[in-house]
Formats: structure tokens, C-alpha cells, sequence
């Protein structure tokens, strides 16, 4: 497997760790960490002192002066062995290692149990829920994502013998648990109970077909309306039993004359028919007066100016 061309430092740790140190061993330590990166086993390195002098471009002595203050201040692992071997150790750089290692291994033991592989589950899920014509083994609803019935982790394998179809909600459930620890029963296609699991009462079984046919139904229904359905639509409304039409839309087309980039759209139509104001018992309109100016304001400038309720020019912008 090929090297990675680098390794993670830390300043902070690198800091409070190296602060004992003297500058000397500092730099010693440094160089000491590529050799240990670049070592076959990654992390440790053995040499005989000539040989990590030479390493470092250091005499003997004064590497022997840099390791033991390595040693004393516990940087690093230092091992020294009576034929005059010295192993020296980083534990960051092992754990960092020993993590990738897991991960590679974990992913061998995923690959060799057909995981790691989309296409091959996609083809697993469409056979199962074709096989159960897209019914929930557990509650008979519609089904859309496969569940093992014996989980994986329980040592329950991808045979098909395993794999029922399983609505979304039965499956989070369901989870890692066997059928008798959730409290589910295994039911066949047409609906009815398997083996000897625990009886429960199924929930009410929706019909397939009769779905269909209600959602074909409900789309005929709100299909888009013609102009003419649409005005008719509005008349028949009682919220606009108010309105004289024939007037608004004059009014609509005398308004668009000044506003060449608008159209005379449906959504136009009904903001321009909401905002006309309901007669009262007495022939008025909904809307109140505006208050009197105070004398101090003869023109109705600032608020006394604005009216309440809703606006009456018909700005529609």
C-alpha cells in the first residue's frame, strides 16, 4: 500500500511537549520524526547509536546527550536493548497508524461480506421488493427499503431466505432486533401470519389498486382549468358575491393600459378582486374614513395623511 506523502502535526501539542526541551534536542526530535514517518514500520525505528548519530548528522556523544533528555522528559518511547539497540517510539504516530489499520481492516471484512459494493445491493433491494411486490412484510404497508430479518449483527446473512420487503417505519423499528424483541410478526405477501412469532394485530391493510385509482381521481380534479371555468369558478364563489365583474374588469384593462409590462393574469385577478372592500348594511364600504388633519397640519400631511383599512388605488405592483 503506498505511503501517505506526510503526517499530521500538531502545534499546540508540539509546543507544550517540546517546551522542556532544550533546543538542541528540539531539532534533534524533529529530524527524528520524519525518520520515524519514513520507517517501514511506521511510528518505530531501531538502530545501534552509531547508526541514529549518523541519522541525525550527530556525533555519538551528542546524541547520546539528546536521548537521554528524550528520555527523561518521556517525548518519546526509548527502548534500549543489551546488544546496544536502541528502538525509539512516537505514540501519537502509532495511535494515528494503528487507526488507519483498523480502518483498512474493517474495510477488507466489509468487502469480503459483499458490502462496499451500491450496484450489488441495488439489484439485492429491486429483486426482494418485486419478489413481495412492494409490500411491508410487517404491516402490509408499501414497502421501499429491504430489512434482515435475522440482523447482520445477530449473524443473519444477505440470503434471500433473510431479506423481506419493509416499509420505512417498521424498519426503524425494527433496527438490530430480532422479531420477538420488537414485537413484530412476519406476514406473508397476501397478508397472512408466518411461523411462530409473536402475535400481534396487524395494522389496517391499504388497497393497492383502490390507492391508485383515488390519486388518479384527486389528479382529474385539480387539473388546470380553462379561462372560462375559471371566471365561472369566481362567480359561483361567495366570496366575491359583491362584485360587479363586468365593472372590475373594465377597470383592470383601463389599469393595465399604464403598465405595459403587465398581464392580466389569474393570480392579477384575484389580488385585484381581494382587496375590494365588502359593502356594509349601511351601502358603504368597509373602510373607514380617514381622521381629520390637526390644525397645526391644514394639507393632511405626514400620518395624518393615510387612511386606514386597505388602500383603494389599486397599486398592484
Amino acid at each position: 500500500m503506498a505511503r501517505l506523502p506526510w503526517f499530521q502535526f500538531y502545534p499546540a501539542d508540539w509546543f507544550r511537549d517540546t517546551r522542556c526541551l532544550s533546543l538542541a534536542a528540539r531539532g534533534a526530535w524533529a529530524d527524528m520524526l520524519g525518520i520515524l514517518w519514513d520507517s517501514k514500520t511506521r511510528g518505530v525505528k531501531t538502530h545501534d547509536m552509531k547508526g541514529w548519530a549518523s541519522e541525525i548528522g550527530k556525533t555519538a556523544s551528542e546524541f547520546r546527550a539528546v536521548l537521554d533528555e528524550l528520555d527523561d522528559r518521556k517525548v518519546a518511547n526509548i527502548k534500549r536493548s543489551p546488544d546496544g539497540f536502541i528502538t525509539v517510539t512516537s505514540r501519537r504516530m502509532r495511535r494515528e497508524e494503528r487507526v488507519r489499520e483498523f480502518g483498512r481492516e474493517r474495510q477488507a471484512r466489509l468487502r469480503d461480506n459483499g458490502g462496499g459494493d451500491p450496484l450489488r445491493w441495488a439489484s439485492i433491494r429491486i429483486r426482494i421488493l418485486e419478489r413481495d411486490s412492494y409490500q411491508c412484510r410487517y404491516c402490509t404497508r408499501r414497502a421501499r427499503t429491504v430489512d434482515h430479518v435475522l440482523p447482520k449483527s445477530r449473524g443473519g446473512t444477505e440470503s434471500d431466505d433473510n431479506l423481506v420487503a419493509c416499509c420505512k417505519k417498521c424498519n426503524q423499528c425494527k433496527t438490530n432486533k430480532t422479531l420477538e424483541e420488537c414485537g413484530l410478526t412476519l406476514l406473508s405477501v397476501t397478508g397472512t401470519s408466518l411461523g411462530h412469532h409473536v402475535d400481534i394485530t396487524p395494522q389496517k391493510s391499504e388497497d393497492i389498486s383502490q390507492k391508485a385509482e383515488d390519486k388518479e381521481e384527486k389528479k382529474a380534479r385539480s387539473r388546470r382549468l380553462t379561462d372560462d371555468e375559471f371566471l365561472d369558478e369566481l362567480r359561483k364563489s361567495p366570496a366575491y358575491m359583491h362584485v360587479n365583474f363586468t365593472v372590475e374588469f373594465a377597470k383592470m384593462d383601463v389599469w393595465l393600459l399604464g403598465k405595459p409590462g403587465r398581464q392580466k393574469t389569474r393570480k392579477f385577478i384575484l389580488n385585484w378582486l381581494n382587496k375590494i372592500e365588502a359593502p356594509m348594511s349601511n351601502g358603504k364600504t368597509g373602510q373607514r374614513p380617514p381622521p381629520p388633519p390637526p390644525k397645526n397640519d391644514p394639507i393632511g400631511r405626514g400620518l395624518w395623511g393615510r387612511t386606514y383599512g386597505k388602500p383603494q388605488d389599486h397599486g398592484y405592483e
